[in-house]
């Protein structure tokens, strides 16, 4: 039994040592300003679907096709945002610096809201 473990650690690190390339930048990247009023906005839709739909399959229905409908709106294609949201992951700095700014950007609107 220990032998049969033994190989399959020996294949599983292996596998996981093949070359890590990361994405290069698309030639139609979302600039980071762009980029954060997309996932602010994505992110206050999402929290509007969760409230209203307590059912999965309907959940996920209504933000895909919100979703997409909301980036068809501003002229940008799911790929193009896949492939740009794919490219800052990679890139530490930058999406932090975006997530930081989207987070602001979400407590501020809080702030507003909760003094009415």
């Amino acid at each position: 039994m220990k032998k049969y473990v033994f190989i399959a650690v020996l294949f599983l690190v292996q596998s996981c040592q093949g070359d890590l390339t990361l994405p290069s930048q698309p030639a139609d990247l979302i600039e980071s300003d762009s980029m954060v009023f997309l996932l602010r906005e994505l992110t206050v839709m999402e929290a509007a679907v969760q409230q209203r739909y307590q059912n999965l399959n309907v959940y996920y229905k209504v933000l895909s096709n919100s979703g997409k409908s909301f980036l068809k709106q501003h002229g940008i294609s799911a790929k193009r945002f896949e492939q740009s949201y794919a490219y800052y992951i990679t890139r530490e700095t930058e999406l932090q610096a975006i997530n930081s700014q989207v987070i602001d950007s979400l407590n501020k609107n809080a702030s507003r809201l909760t003094a009415y």
